[in-house]
């Protein structure tokens, strides 16, 4: 009889600058198009699921692809390099900066068998919502995390405009759909505005309500991605996911960064509305997006709707350094009140010792410990002069550590055995 595949040690693992928690299962992960019902008609999630086979014989998906980098140098550095030098530099040099960092997941490998106490209910189920110009492998860490205790994580790639794509490197071959669904700016937004006559406050009712209708598409697509999930998934491999099932209708958790927050706090403040079954038991929001200019959450929905009892878990992150602690600050207080009020179990707000909107996310650690750490420090600049930041690679661990601490405790997760300290 063959020996059993390598199952990964429990604790603290690294692949690449990237830190991740071990629990017990390796990840195996596949990429879907999930119709919507959207005007793009479809987005991609790359589903991150339980195994017990080895990665290191499989291919594994990059962490930021050369197109991703090019829409990300768009995004970020068109101010200061021009557009077209920017998508070039980035597009060419983004991949380097990350030491060609391959997420802790491969393509290929198959599911784990449920452990008995879940076969009546299926593998757990969460989904990460990536923020304005993300990408759905920016939060691997902590993906990685979820799944090797035994979650299959759901990465969505919004198509409202707030994500950097890169799904077509070649121009000449772009489709409308995939010029929709690439990033939007809102400064090139307001350039066309004014010169169709729109100003003042008529200029920022309109970011607003832009904003806002991009949150409405982005719900759509969780819902969409949960809804599709178990049958898209035999559908792609009926091979290895022919008796797969996960749970996709009940208990679900939510992870959003940023605007990625807004959707998710949307999900949960209209969870069990027009007599539909509560789907949301967890949910977590890091320095979200749900105060101040233009903001893609209504003011008027958080202080209208409830939340429901199944909700568990609300926890907030808001880091010192970034402006959504002075924007987000009540609102985050509001959300954590009615989730007391409805019977969370937790339900609080972690201020972060951080200058940084992304200290939740894999970017900091991953480009402050690339092989061009100097140049993203210097576009970065130095932002925390009393030097009272913890660092970027805390800041992420603690976050893995604090979103897993309630999953593990309430045996959410499928396996809880992994130590969440060392």
């Amino acid at each position: 009889m063959a020996d059993p595949p390598p199952v990964p040690a429990f604790g603290w693992r690294r692949t690449g600058a990237l830190p991740y928690l071990s629990g017990g299962f390796s990840v195996g992960c596949i990429e879907l198009e999930v119709p919507t019902p959207t005007a793009v008609g479809a987005c991609p999630v790359l589903v991150l699921y339980p195994s017990l086979d080895n990665t290191s014989a499989h291919q594994r998906p990059e962490w930021l692809t050369g197109g991703q980098s090019e829409q990300l140098g768009r995004a970020q550095l068109a101010d200061q390099l021009g557009e077209p030098l920017a998508m070039f530099l980035m597009r060419h040099l983004g991949p380097l900066a990350t030491g060609l960092l391959r997420i802790p997941a491969a393509r290929g490998l198959r599911p784990a068998p449920l452990p008995e106490s879940r076969t009546a209910d299926g593998w757990p189920v969460c989904v990460i919502s990536h923020g304005l110009t993300g990408w759905p492998t920016a939060q691997t860490a902590l993906a990685a995390s979820l799944c090797a205790h035994g979650a299959v994580v759901l990465l969505i790639c919004h198509c409202d405009g707030t994500a950097c794509v890169g799904r077509c490197a070649d121009a000449d071959r772009q489709t409308k759909e995939d010029i929709d669904v690439q990033y939007q700016d809102w400064k090139v937004r307001q350039r066309v505005m004014r010169d169709l006559g729109v100003q003042g406050p008529s200029l920022m009712a309109e970011g607003e309500a832009w904003r806002r209708q991009q949150n409405e598409h982005r719900v759509l697509e969780v819902h969409a991605a949960l809804d599709g999930l178990n049958q898209l998934l035999r559908s792609a491999d009926p091979d290895n996911f022919e008796g797969f099932h996960a749970r996709t209708d009940r208990e679900v958790a939510l992870f959003g960064h940023s605007f990625g927050g807004a959707t998710v706090a949307a999900c949960v403040l209209r969870d069990g509305t027009l007599g539909t079954r509560a789907r949301f038991s967890h949910c977590f929001l890091f320095d979200p997006w749900i105060g101040g200019a233009a903001c893609p959450l209504a003011e008027s929905e958080l202080h209208a709707r409830r939340l429901t009892s199944e909700l568990r878990t609300l926890r907030v992150w808001l880091n010192d350094g970034s402006g959504m602690r002075k924007n987000a600050g009540a609102s985050a207080a509001a959300l954590v009140g009615k989730a007391r009020e409805a019977g969370a179990r937790t339900a609080d707000v972690l201020c972060v010792p951080s200058n940084s909107h992304y200290a939740q996310t894999d970017v900091p650690t991953v480009f402050e410990n690339g092989p061009l750490a100097c140049i993203y420090a210097a576009v970065k600049g130095k932002s925390d002069p009393d030097g009272k930041s913890i660092t970027a690679h805390e800041a992420l661990r603690n976050s893995i550590s604090d979103a897993l601490e309630p999953l593990v405790e309430e045996s959410w997760l499928a396996i809880g055995l992994a130590p969440l300290g060392g």
